[in-house]
């Protein structure tokens, strides 16, 4: 095994990724260390339950610059921005949670309490079909 290499990263946080892939690309011998399991730092999404994946990190991936999203060809390894209705969710001791909504996802005539529980139900129906 070859031990030399021409750059090494430490942190695969979603800078040390992308410094990474742009040398890779242009021939360098890279390697990434990172202490965590999961990789992209406040970039990375974690699905600490089955089925609902959340950001880690970042709350907004609005400065995710769309140059880096072409250059890595992100979109064809996966990479997909999915928003929500929940704007935070803040889980209280005894089981109840505040949870205020982006009111855009409602339909006509639909409560809050309608719009949770059919994205509930259209997240069950999506993992289980």
């Amino acid at each position: 095994m070859n031990d030399h290499y021409d750059a090494i990263i430490i942190g695969a946080g979603h800078n040390g990724l992308v410094a990474a892939a742009t040398l890779a690309a242009a021939g360098r011998r890279v390697l990434v260390l990172e202490g965590r399991d999961t990789l992209g730092g406040a970039a990375g999404t974690e699905e600490p339950w089955p089925g609902y994946r959340v950001d880690s990190g970042a709350t907004d991936a609005a400065l995710f610059q769309d140059e880096i999203i072409r250059k890595l060809d992100l979109a064809r390894h996966g990479l997909k921005f999915e928003t929500s209705p929940a704007l935070l969710c803040a889980p209280q001791p005894d089981g109840r949670a505040l949870t205020p909504v982006s009111y855009t996802h409602l339909r006509a005539h639909e409560t809050v309490l309608d719009l949770v529980c059919r994205l509930l139900l259209e997240k069950k129906n999506k993992h289980t079909a």
